[in-house]
Order: C-alpha cells, then structure tokens, then sequence
C-alpha cells in the first residue's frame, strides 16, 4: 500500500503563490531581516515571534499581507490591487467575526487592528485610519492600559509609536488621546537621542559620526536657543532671537564648507548619501530660524528635492551602523515641511523603518519624535503664512 503524505504549508488560509513573497517583503521591511539588529528591539520581534503569531492566527495574517501588499501598492502606484482587496476584507470580516464573539480582545486581534491602522495611513485614508485608532484605543482600554499587553512590552511600544504616523501624515492637531495626555517633552530630546547614540558607538565609519556630531550638536544648540523663546500666546518663535542669530553667524561658514573637506570617493555611496542627506536637514532648520532675511522658497524646494534623492540612496545599514535616530530626525523635518498628505507621506515611507531597530528602553520615543514634528512644523507654517508663500509650491 502506497502512503501519500500531504506537505503543503499550514497556512491559516489556503497556500497562494503570492503570499512567501508579502511576507519575505513584511520582514524585510519591517523587520528589517537582512541587517543585525538588537534582540530588544522591535525590528527583531517583527522578523521572528510576530511573523511565527501570524502563521498561526488567521486575523493577524490577514492583516499582515494586507498592510505587506498596500505599502507595495503604495510605493509602485498601485490602486484598486485585487490582492490587497482580498487580505483586507478578510481581516475586516474576522475581526469582526472576534468582536461579536465577545471574547477577551488578545494580542493578535490588537495587533491586527495596528496593522489596519497603519495600512489606512499608507493608504492616505483619514476616515478608515481614524475609524481603526479609535477601535485600537478602545481595545487597550479594554485590557487595562498598555501595561496589560503582551507580545514582551514591544506591541505597547509599537502602538504608541503608530498612533503619531496619522497625526502627522493628516496634520492632526494632536496624537494622544486625552486618557492617555502626558507632559510634553522638549523639541531637543529627539536630537539629544541622536548625539547620544553617536557617542556611545562605535561602529560605522569614524569620519561620518564625526561630521555627524558637528552637524547635530549645531542643532540642538539653535533648538535650545529658541525653545526657549517661544510666544506664549502664538507658541511660534520670537521674531528676533539674538542668540539664535549670533549662533547662525558663527556656525554658517564652516557649515556650508563641512563636506568639502572630502570628496565622495572617501565615503560609500549610502555614507555620502546619508551626511547630504542631514546636513540638508540642518540647512532647512538654519532658514527656518533665520528671521533677518526673507524666506527663500526656492533655496527650500532644492534642499527638500536633495532630501528625497539622497534618502532614497542612503541604505538602513548605514543609518543603523551610525545613528537610527538621525534617520528619524531628517525624516520629520521632511514631513514638517511637506505642507500636503503626499509630502509627508513619502519622507514617512522612507525613513524605511529604521527607526525599528532602536530598542524599545530608548524611552518615549514617540512623544520626543512628535514634539520636534510639532515645533518644526510651527516654524514653516509661519514662514509661509509671514511671507505669503502658497505652500503647494513648496513640493512637487
């Protein structure tokens, strides 16, 4: 007698020819599955105990391949994929198949409605995006906060972090719900993280953590300066700060001159890519600043047009190796100064998901991330609405 032995994958749902594919392309984005990363991390987590629930829960799945196939949707101009239609209906029907059970909400049905919430902001749909922050709020109340949940502390971290994506993407003017307001944080904190990772380590190539400590110790200096200086009744900044000025007097020269030591040859193609890309990011912020001279648009739409190029060239592996959070930095200041969903979109959707790979103990990262957001973000709104300037010239 001949035994027949039936190898197919288990999958949740039937095995498609697509599906190694979305989930290969979810760890490798999310996960960032071809760099070392730390096991405390949340990129660690996406590419092994998140990708392990998901083979075993049919909601979370779903809604893996779905949030996969929109981002990919997202990044070639995709609409109305079949694909992505499927996976996301599928989700949409088992969770609230879970919903109407009245069951204890658990981490994988948690963290499907995550995964929604994110697809909605890739999307560039407010209305689903709000409808799932909503239903995700209601959840973590429902378990009693984001202490009671699972997954080792990195669903909580992962949630918070998402809640600032549809704030900032729709320019919401806030992105906590009242429950959970906190004390705000200093504008500073996001570039303190950055210096502080510069200094304590110690890979990567030592000419770039040099000039990129030249670069944001500069900053934090100009933000120290000026937060300091905020009106109380507007909360833009004055429009004479004397510090502010001498320091942009001082700094300015050797700014303008501080890769010319070098020549591209010195550095790797991502290494040049990503010190062009930062040292555009401290440009935008020194004419932001600067209220002496009329605002340059066109100096603006050159600077944020050599963001773009550059952070498409700029490999993880070279954010990772010298400072994840200065990835971060130069991606809210292009979502600040993007004045439409489009523009801030495309600065989210590559800064590539470096920021995964910091470790969940680097302590609030969200509230410092959306605080620099909201600081900056003051500063061009003002610059455009003193000047006159229509703030759809500023992208293309």
């Amino acid at each position: 007698m001949t035994m027949t032995i039936d190898s197919r994958p288990d999958y949740p749902v039937q095995p498609k020819p697509y599906i190694p594919m979305l989930i290969r392309f979810f760890q490798d984005l999310m996960g960032l599955a071809a760099l070392q990363v730390d096991m405390k991390s949340p990129a660690y987590f996406l590419r092994s105990s998140f990708i392990s629930n998901a083979l075993t829960d049919p909601c979370l799945f779903h809604s893996t391949l779905y949030l996969a196939s929109a981002h990919l949707d997202t990044m070639r101009g995709t609409h109305n994929n079949q694909i992505t239609l499927y996976h996301h209906t599928k989700t949409v029907r088992l969770l609230n198949t879970r919903i109407a059970s009245g069951d204890v909400v658990d981490d994988g049905t948690i963290a499907s409605v995550l995964l929604l919430l994110m697809s909605g902001t890739v999307e560039k749909e407010s209305g689903a995006a709000e409808a799932h922050r909503e239903a995700l709020l209601r959840m973590v109340d429902m378990r009693g906060g984001f202490d009671k949940l699972g997954f080792d502390g990195v669903l909580s971290e992962m949630i918070q972090m998402k809640l600032v994506h549809p704030a900032v993407i729709f320019d919401l003017a806030d992105a906590f719900p009242a429950q959970w307001a906190c004390t705000p944080v200093a504008p500073t904190e996001l570039v303190r993280l950055v210096l502080d990772r510069l200094g304590a380590y110690t890979t990567g190539n030592p000419s770039v953590k040099s000039y990129l400590m030249r670069m944001f110790e500069h900053v934090l200096e100009l933000l120290e300066a000026v937060s300091d200086d905020v009106d109380e009744q507007t909360g833009l900044p004055r429009q004479r700060n004397v510090s502010v000025e001498d320091m942009l007097d001082r700094t300015r020269p050797w700014m303008e001159t501080i890769l010319l030591d070098h020549s591209p040859q010195d550095f790797s193609r991502s290494e040049w890519a990503m010190l062009r890309s930062c040292l555009a990011s401290v440009t935008i912020v020194q004419s932001l600043l600067d209220y002496r001279l009329p605002f340059q648009m066109e100096m603006i739409m050159e600077l944020l047009k050599e963001m773009k190029s550059d952070l498409a060239v700029a490999e993880p592996i070279v954010w990772v190796r010298h400072s994840p959070e200065a990835n971060l930095w130069v991606a809210v200041v292009g979502m600040a100064m993007a004045p439409e969903v489009d523009g801030r979109l495309w600065f989210l959707m590559n800064e590539k998901c470096v920021v995964s790979s910091i470790q969940c103990t680097a302590g609030r990262l969200h509230e410092k991330s959306w605080y620099c957001f909201r600081l900056l973000r003051s500063f061009a709104k003002a610059q455009y609405e003193k000047y006159g300037h229509d703030p759809s010239l500023i992208y293309e």
